[in-house]
């Protein structure tokens, strides 16, 4: 019935003009990342003009927002690891990076105990890896939002992975 509905409503879109306008100037937004692409190169910009230190262990994490607020409106810029990458660092964004990698190969090494939990797991880590691409909620940062991610696509996903392995899970 998704699909269903999913090829009908693309054959709407594709028929009616005025629908297919909606779609691409409301719902798409005509296409426009909302100012990310400039906010990215801002952060990039940024990163270089550091010093050789703070480009190893960053800027911290109030110089940053106070000057994205100021010159550019805004406190970040929309990309958790070139968020992190300005706070803390090559090595910050390293270890995040080189955690993410290690919870994805965890999840497959996993498919061969339990194919489910496997997917289910992977599926969440590659999630939080894709979000954070466009968002700046970070793992295992305070903020709300990064608090639930860290939740629902690491810790979680660990929690379930044991409670397979421990055979406790299913009982």
């Amino acid at each position: 019935w998704i699909v269903m509905a999913l090829v009908l409503i693309a054959l709407l879109v594709t028929i009616y003009p005025s629908l297919s306008e909606f779609f691409f100037k409301i719902v798409l937004k005509e296409n426009d990342m909302a100012g990310r692409d400039d906010l990215f190169a801002y952060g990039i910009q940024y990163f270089k003009n550091g010093t050789i230190f703070e480009q190893i262990f960053g800027h911290g994490i109030y110089a940053p927002r106070a000057y994205f607020e100021i010159y550019l409106d805004h406190g970040s810029v929309h990309n958790g690891y070139l968020q992190v990458l300005l706070y803390y660092g090559l090595i910050g964004c390293g270890a995040m990076v080189i955690f993410l990698l290690s919870q994805i190969v965890t999840s497959i090494r996993f498919l061969r105990i339990d194919r489910f939990v496997g997917i289910l797991s992977l599926a969440l880590a590659l999630s939080a890896a894709a979000m954070m691409l466009t968002n700046t909620s970070i793992i295992f940062t305070s903020s709300i939002d990064s608090f639930f991610m860290t939740m629902f696509f690491i810790l979680v996903p660990k929690y379930i992975r044991n409670s397979t392995r421990n055979q406790m899970f299913y009982s």
